[in-house]
């Protein structure tokens, strides 16, 4: 459970801190964001835009939603990114595979901003898991794992350090962990796909703390690179506090 301390700094970073927006010019950089049609990874396109980006790959299950948002950006000014947007369905590990695959051939790639997710209160299944652990923790690092590998190569190529973003959330400190810690004969993901136990109000936060657990083992194969005095790839797994966005919509499974 959350100490106080965890409540308080909850708190005064959503409402006595505002983050000052960058102005780090992302000219001749190439960035992919996932869930990117609305919400959160919407609004970093839009913002990536604004610091004069020259290559954005909008990705989202829904292609149609996708151009809607393209053309939406393309109506605010006179920028010159280019924009396309990819189909991406974080509920199919052949779908998420498949995308890595056309990732790994951009000619450069300076960020991977992995941001589509899902929150539901009902049980889908997704690749004989529940699929929020589907789309939030498996699908979301077998694309990174994929496409760790190009990252660090660009980073090489280019000469700076990539990046590699999951959005995460500090709803994680609230994620009830009993089942981590004493799954069913030693299976985390089976026995948190077992409707009969499951707490499906709280598998958002649950999904985000593994997510956390899951990235910090990610973090140790990145090693230190001399020449950028520090990793090839920086991985961060930013919490943007409470947003609106339509993340808590159930009605179609709650993709973004």
């Amino acid at each position: 459970m959350p100490s106080a301390t965890d409540y308080a700094q909850f708190f005064r970073g959503q409402w006595c801190h505002t983050p000052t927006l960058p102005d780090t010019s992302f000219a001749g950089k190439t960035v992919v964001i996932t869930g990117a049609n609305q919400g959160l990874g919407y609004d970093s396109a839009r913002q990536l835009i604004d610091l004069n980006v020259s290559n954005l790959i909008l990705c989202c299950r829904d292609v149609s939603k996708g151009e809607a948002a393209k053309q939406k950006m393309l109506s605010k000014g006179d920028a010159k990114t280019k924009i396309e947007v990819w189909e991406v369905n974080m509920s199919s590990y052949a779908s998420v595979q498949a995308f890595a695959q056309r990732v790994i051939q951009l000619p450069r790639l300076d960020v991977l901003l992995a941001n589509a997710g899902m929150s539901t209160n009902k049980f889908p299944l997704a690749e004989d898991l529940e699929e929020t652990l589907t789309v939030n923790v498996v699908a979301t690092f077998l694309l990174s794992l994929l496409v760790l590998p190009r990252l660090q190569g660009s980073a090489q190529q280019n000469g700076a350090p990539c990046h590699l973003a999951i959005t995460g959330s500090a709803v994680h400190a609230f994620a009830p962990d009993d089942q981590l810690r004493t799954p069913a004969k030693g299976q985390v993901f089976a026995t948190l796909s077992d409707q009969t136990k499951a707490n499906m109000a709280t598998r958002y936060y649950l999904s985000k703390l593994i997510v956390l657990q899951c990235l910090q083992e990610m973090v140790k194969t990145v090693r230190y690179e001399e020449k950028f005095g520090g990793p090839s790839v920086i991985v961060n797994f930013p919490a943007p506090g409470w947003c609106k966005t339509g993340l808590f919509r159930t009605d179609d499974g709650g993709v973004v």
